[in-house]
């Protein structure tokens, strides 16, 4: 809770960016950092209600919203290469949502009159896949290591109906979906460590 409120009340000190910043390059970074804040509170909410495992997915949501934050702020066209990814998955829920028949007609939407921005392939790629933007960092392997073990844990896998079964902290006899499971403990529950260090590394972003 303290580094949460720490960055609310440091956010306005006017620390500035390692490449040369825009006003769209700062309107991005800052709401995407704001959204990690905010994610922070509600799994800091949930984790003091009990929840352990039920939190890992905004965990994930707001580690990924720090990195993207880190790599538009320091990479020189991350931005514009988000931007034409944030316009094709536009473009695709307009077309499942005509496919699914909950519309009809051939609407138009803004993304439809935007032509894409000229990016690097690296950044046309970092844009579209969070293992090739951890790889513009140094440590890269260590930050997509962390997503996907928190990936593992959000999608429907076996360690999530392992965990349903073999509860924090007790001890339960119902049979596991993977080899050998070994009963969590209060002190050694993967959740919990996760989540202590997303945290830091995400709010370090918004200071």
């Amino acid at each position: 809770m303290d580094l949460l409120n720490g960055w609310a009340h440091d956010r306005g000190n006017g620390q500035g960016f390692t490449t040369k910043a825009h006003i769209a390059m700062v309107g991005t970074v800052y709401a995407l950092v704001a959204h990690t804040h905010k994610l922070g509170y509600a799994v800091l909410e949930l984790l003091n209600a009990g929840f352990t495992i039920e939190i890992i997915p905004l965990v994930r949501a707001g580690y990924e919203s720090a990195l993207t934050a880190s790599w538009i702020a320091q990479v020189p066209d991350a931005l514009p290469a988000y931007l034409n990814r944030n316009h094709s998955q536009q473009k695709a829920l307009r077309d499942t949502i005509y496919k699914a028949g909950w519309m009809a007609g051939n609407q138009v939407i803004p993304a439809d009159e935007l032509e894409p921005y000229l990016v690097s392939g690296p950044s046309k790629n970092g844009a579209s896949y969070v293992v090739k933007l951890c790889a513009d960092f140094l440590g890269g392997d260590g930050m997509y290591g962390l997503y996907r073990g928190l990936s593992w844990m959000t999608h429907p896998t076996a360690a999530v109906t392992d965990y349903s079964t073999w509860r924090c902290g007790t001890v339960r006899t119902s049979p596991s979906c993977t080899p050998r499971p070994k009963p969590a403990t209060k002190d050694r529950c993967w959740s919990r460590g996760s989540t202590s260090s997303a945290h830091p590394w995400s709010g370090q972003q918004g200071r």
